[in-house]
């Protein structure tokens, strides 16, 4: 005898049985999250581990040491001058250049 089956009582169908319990299904879930967590962490531990291997004995550190020859303005603009035919447009670019402060031109 099944008891989980139920009556509609429409026509005589009957629906699907169902389980009272996806024990299996819960369990399933919660091993899976735990593996996926196990896994990022096992990533983490690895990459800690590994990073010595990839970067093969060179120094990686931060040291925030000042690059020697850089203490000119940073600002820099592009331009095309080479291919304006205009020397007017030209003057008007260097002018513009030299207005904004920029430090060097390419």
């Amino acid at each position: 005898m099944m008891t989980n089956v139920t009556d509609t009582g429409d026509a005589g169908r009957m629906l699907r049985p169902r389980p009272r319990e996806r024990r299996w299904f819960r369990v399933l879930r919660v091993v899976l999250h735990v593996a996926a967590l196990g896994g990022l962490a096992m990533a983490i531990v690895g990459s800690y581990v590994a990073e010595p291997y990839f970067t093969r004995g060179a120094e990686t550190g931060s040291t925030w040491d000042p690059i020697p020859w850089t203490g000119e303005n940073p600002m820099a603009v592009n331009t095309f001058l080479n291919d304006e035919p205009d020397p007017a447009n030209v003057e008007r670019t260097l002018d513009m250049v030299r207005d904004g402060g920029f430090g060097m031109i390419r």
